[in-house]
């Protein structure tokens, strides 16, 4: 669920926002490019589920259903819920969040009554979100004015690259753990302390739509001073936070997740400063390519997620110590590679306009 989204989904989102946005029609007449997207990513995501079958789900074919039926519920809600970020319609985001939390909610509760466990639960996840469907900003594209502009294939097949590179990076810590050699031990913590320090990431998939609007229509408003005052805030604020956030984990980081998932799962104190540090690094990132979105350059947006994702590779080869400071030290200068990319190439955008 979660890498169909970011990887492949966010950015048939993206780009529907950005374009409705600009005025122009998505739907009716650049369906083509986003069709292929949906249909690529149920394919991918019915392979894998039917290739780890045996590994992964206990042998139960009934989750090869649960990823198709996953992606049919969800493609046709990220595109909805670009058409309301393009016409300002943050409230009909909104419901459609709700209603895909509660669906989630409600169905996975009802699975697990009739079906019993994970597999009920998995239908839960799989059909839930068809309750945002229940918010319908579809007629706003037949608002539009203007007809698409094209290139939808060019602005999302580089952007599904960045995303991939972005995820592997983000999400690929328990894998890097356990290609170094770690124990089962050593790779639940990574595991539980990455997932639980990625949620300001999380957040932010949410709320760059938001940002993605106010960018787009600045920059049709030819406000060049405007921008470059949002780049500024934007790179200060991310910053701070990657300054704080290593300092800040490394005092109280292993209580929290002890805390929140027991002490065998506490980590050492340089894993969480660096996972938090490696956190902030990604937000900054996320939020600084959303200027790159834009502008429509998603081949730069690839470019900088991918010298992240070799720099990580690099140092996951050469820092010497434990598989897991070697890995958390590996996400924290990749990501932070990505941030400085993005920062310089969000500058120089911001100077063409």
């Amino acid at each position: 669920m979660f890498l169909t989204g970011t990887v492949a989904l966010t950015p048939g989102e993206q780009f529907v926002a950005r374009e409705a946005t600009a005025g122009r029609r998505v739907v009716a007449r650049a369906s083509s490019p986003l069709l292929v997207l949906v249909l690529a990513t149920a394919v991918v995501a019915v392979a894998f589920t039917a290739a780890t079958r045996d590994a992964l789900f206990a042998g139960d074919a009934g989750f090869v259903l649960v990823a198709a039926a996953l992606v049919a519920t969800t493609a046709p809600l990220f595109v909805l819920r670009g058409l309301a970020i393009g016409h300002r319609r943050f409230d009909r985001y909104g419901a459609m969040l709700t209603l895909e939390g509660v669906g989630r909610l409600v169905v996975g509760a009802a699975g697990v009554v009739v079906l019993g466990g994970a597999a009920g639960y998995a239908w839960g996840i799989a059909l839930g979100p068809a309750f945002g469907l229940l918010v319908a900003p579809r007629r706003l594209d037949r608002m539009a004015a203007e007809p698409p502009s094209g290139g939808a294939g060019a602005f999302l097949a580089p952007y599904v690259g960045a995303s991939a590179a972005s995820q592997l990076l983000i999400a690929g810590a328990p894998l890097a753990v356990a290609a170094l050699g770690a124990g089962p031990a050593t790779i639940s913590i990574v595991f539980v302390t990455f997932t639980l320090y990625r949620a300001p990431v999380t957040i932010v998939y949410l709320l760059q739509g938001r940002l993605l609007n106010a960018v787009v229509r600045l920059r049709m408003a030819g406000e060049t001073a405007r921008l470059a005052r949002v780049r500024r805030r934007i790179v200060a604020a991310g910053a701070a936070a990657v300054a704080s956030a290593g300092v800040v984990a490394w005092v109280v980081g292993p209580e929290v997740v002890g805390l929140l998932y027991g002490a065998e799962f506490r980590p050492d104190r340089p894993v969480a400063a660096l996972a938090a540090t490696g956190v902030a690094g990604a937000a900054l990132a996320q939020l600084l390519g959303q200027l790159l979105v834009a502008d429509g350059r998603t081949g730069a947006l690839a470019l900088r997620w991918g010298a992240g994702l070799a720099v990580a590779l690099v140092a996951l080869a050469t820092v010497p110590g434990a598989a897991d400071v070697t890995v958390a030290a590996a996400f924290a200068v990749g990501t932070l590679t990505a941030a400085v990319g993005m920062t310089r190439a969000g500058r120089a955008a911001g100077a063409r306009h």
